[in-house]
């Protein structure tokens, strides 16, 4: 009579037992899963946190670079192809009174493979601004900046004129370094350092070193040229008083690479006109023209004075319109059904015509 109650029991206590061990177990799922949740949101927060320290790096990196590269921002981009830049360098860049060290003058041509590289020297007499007779390139550049509030910016806006002057080329941007960080660009330019990389890139764009004109992206693109070339195919003249001031050679080492330009190969007719009064201003003009592959048909003076320089073109948006509007610092741009063609003869002639004004040959003259 005892077994089956003894049977009746143990039959319980296994259910009992059961029923624990489902109940622990569901506790230690519960467990299991709180811990999985807690587990991604701590990943989840910590790809949070090292994503918000990348934009906060990167929002503070591109707020130093936009004080350092201001004026990069509304600039137009370089011609992939065919493009020239000055290269500062000078003893502080936070000086009040910044002297200027080194001049370049660089054009680099990567549809016929060649890079121009001319050095000034910059304790050179010569009379290249009629301000300041007999002064050099490097007290041209101190006298300036001292008449402005940017005194680098203005510095180098009044040498670039006077390379404009010279060799009939205006350079299309500007690369200022102080002597902290000329030794690495000195190596990419002359040497075309092969470890002059994108890091060094990065950290020129944030150094408190440099002022430029020239995009991150452009500053890339003159980095990788640099390193591309074949160093026959770059000339590296070192001017002097004599070659400085001979028209002939300076013409002569423009005569190839300037097939090579935008200008160039859109082949416009271009009739240029002294519309200032002031002699010689065609004739320079026309030069200018030549040098960056223009196409000189015309050369002679306007009918009248002109106060401001203008351009009558056939297309405003051509090449060739952007190039003389921008050298000559035209605002006045007409296209010909616009204008009276018998105002000039030339208009019927040429593609192009450039009424150099009182404005500009002012500037160079």
């Amino acid at each position: 009579m005892l077994m089956p109650y003894s049977s009746g029991f143990r039959y319980k206590s296994t259910k009992a037992k059961s029923t624990r061990l489902d109940k622990f177990g569901a506790q230690k799922k519960t467990a299991l899963k709180k811990k999985t949740q807690n587990f991604t949101q701590l990943i989840t927060l910590t790809v949070l946190s090292i994503v918000s320290i990348i934009f906060l790096s990167l929002y503070f990196v591109n707020k130093n670079i936009n004080k350092n590269f201001a004026y990069a921002e509304n600039s137009s981009n370089l011609n992939s192809d065919f493009y020239s830049f000055t290269y500062f360098t000078i003893d502080d860049k936070n000086s009040d009174t910044p002297e200027l060290k080194k001049l370049s003058f660089v054009l680099i041509d990567k549809i016929s493979n060649k890079t121009l590289i001319l050095d000034f020297p910059i304790n050179l007499t010569t009379n290249i601004d009629s301000r300041f007779v007999d002064t050099t390139f490097e007290q041209l550049f101190k006298l300036t900046g001292l008449k402005n509030d940017d005194k680098l910016l203005s510095g180098v806006e009044s040498i670039n004129l006077q390379i404009l002057k010279i060799l009939g080329v205006y350079p299309e941007k500007f690369i200022l370094v102080d002597q902290s960080m000329s030794k690495d660009f000195d190596e990419l330019l002359y040497d075309g350092n092969k470890n002059f990389v994108l890091s060094n890139i990065i950290g020129i764009y944030n150094n408190s070193g440099i002022k430029t004109d020239i995009s991150l992206l452009d500053l890339l693109s003159i980095q990788s040229d640099l390193n591309d070339r074949v160093s026959q195919d770059t000339k590296n003249i070192i001017l002097n008083e004599t070659t400085v001031n001979d028209e002939n050679f300076l013409n002569s080492l423009f005569d190839i690479v300037s097939l090579s330009s935008l200008v160039a190969q859109e082949k416009k007719t271009i009739s240029v006109l002294n519309g200032s009064g002031i002699s010689g201003v065609a004739g320079f003009g026309a030069r200018v023209v030549r040098n960056n592959g223009g196409r000189v048909v015309s050369i002679d003076n306007a009918s009248h004075i002109y106060e401001n320089s203008v351009l009558i073109v056939e297309d405003k948006n051509s090449e060739t319109t952007n190039f003389l509007k921008n050298t000559f610092n035209i605002n006045n741009v007409y296209e010909k059904s616009e204008v009276s063609l018998d105002q000039e003869d030339s208009i019927q002639r040429s593609d192009t015509t450039l009424i150099i004004g009182i404005d500009f040959a002012e500037l160079v003259y």
